[in-house]
């Protein structure tokens, strides 16, 4: 087992109430709240790959045995080489960052370069996520800006990862902004995240209306992301950004600030904006609406449910119009789809919901912990 050492960092206040310190190691910290994992790494690209790599050893093993080797591997032993191919090919095209955290994992993680390649793509050689969002704001809200989030995900399996899903706290020490990513362990990328200047970054699959089209010679979407919360210090660096980046895959990403939210309808061959379906609230699932595209809607059958969940958060956040706030949006999330919910059972992996401007993150895994705060604002402030 690696020994921790302490090398006299000042760490942020603990994430949340009642969360403990469970280990530390070269500067970084990982805390247990309740069953959830929260890291904390400051330094060199290397020297949080090696922190998150001691930190979250156990998680790492979890995911490369449990999903690669147990369910991928064990299944259909011919998607090995499909999982190393791809996670090649994601090597390939990614930045020195991710590669120098990849680096520092394996020198501490107990587990090779190679193998922790896999499990960071675990997500794209295993299934498809679906994924909801909304967003509300000024008349829509009874305060400032409140996002929720289900991270819905096939195939079911994924349920075993639960206690692998973490929290990472990056504070880079070239400069750049502090932000966190929640995700599983060993994803050097980010689905969701927020960076210290209140920029609340979420991505749907949007292949229903974009298509299935993937272009192996671009940088992933998902590494994309990941560099743009180290990048933009507000909402409008980050409307350039989608209007200067191709899109690996079609996608759907939501993204808010204190004041506004916004979706980008996000196919390899160009951009849009989704319209608000009310003045201050904004609902995404798999679909693209902006009628620049001339696509027709698409059935539910083909969209993972896309049109109906719409309908419904659509409907719940009318009923709570000029109150939505944290905990309405927590009771919206948590209505089932076969009660006018757009939760699903089987598929909704985890939950957030975010508050931009004061930095509040709540975070839920289905069956394993309820609705729990994780102050970003702490974990995010970093002197300079």
């Amino acid at each position: 087992m690696l020994l921790a050492v302490f090398c006299g960092a000042a760490f942020a206040a603990p994430p949340a109430r009642g969360s403990e310190v469970v280990q530390k190691f070269e500067g970084g910290v990982r805390y247990a709240v309740g069953s959830m994992n929260v890291v904390e790494l400051r330094g060199t690209w290397r020297a949080m790959g090696r922190q998150y790599g001691a930190l979250l050893a156990p998680e790492l093993r979890h995911v490369y045995e449990a999903a690669i080797i147990g369910e991928v591997a064990l299944k259909k032993p011919e998607n090995m080489k499909l999982m190393r191919e791809t996670a090649d090919l994601y090597y390939a095209n990614s930045p020195w960052r991710y590669r120098e955290l990849i680096a520092g994992m394996a020198e501490t993680s107990g587990l090779a370069a190679d193998e922790l390649k896999i499990v960071n793509c675990v997500e794209m050689v295993s299934g498809l996520s679906a994924c909801a969002g909304l967003a509300a704001w000024g008349p829509c809200a009874a305060g400032p800006l409140v996002f929720g989030r289900n991270y819905d995900y096939f195939p079911v399996w994924f349920k075993k990862l639960a206690p692998d899903i973490a929290v990472a706290v990056f504070h880079p020490g070239d400069g750049s902004l502090s932000a966190l990513t929640v995700g599983y362990a060993g994803e050097m990328y980010a689905v969701n995240g927020l960076n210290e200047k209140g920029l609340f970054v979420e991505l749907n699959n949007g292949s229903p209306s974009g298509g299935s089209l993937h272009y192996a010679n671009r940088t992933h979407v998902t590494q994309s992301l990941f560099a743009l919360l180290f990048e933009a210090p507000d909402l409008r660096y980050a409307d350039a950004f989608f209007h200067t980046t191709n899109s690996s895959s079609a996608f759907i990403i939501g993204v808010a600030d204190a004041q506004s939210a916004r979706a980008y309808e996000w196919p390899t061959f160009g951009v849009e904006e989704a319209p608000s379906v009310a003045p201050g609230l904004m609902v995404l699932t798999n679909h693209f609406a902006n009628a620049a595209w001339g696509l027709a809607e698409p059935s539910d059958k083909k969209s993972w449910l896309s049109v109906s969940r719409k309908k419904n958060l659509t409907a719940l956040a009318a009923k709570n119009r000029g109150r939505l706030n944290a905990k309405s949006m927590m009771a919206i999330l948590d209505t089932p789809y076969e009660k006018g919910g757009a939760t699903l059972a089987d598929f909704t992996m985890y939950q957030l919901t975010v508050v931009p401007a004061k930095m509040q993150l709540w975070l839920k895994i289905p069956n394993l912990q309820d609705w729990t705060e994780i102050d970003a604002a702490a974990l995010l402030s970093e002197p300079r």
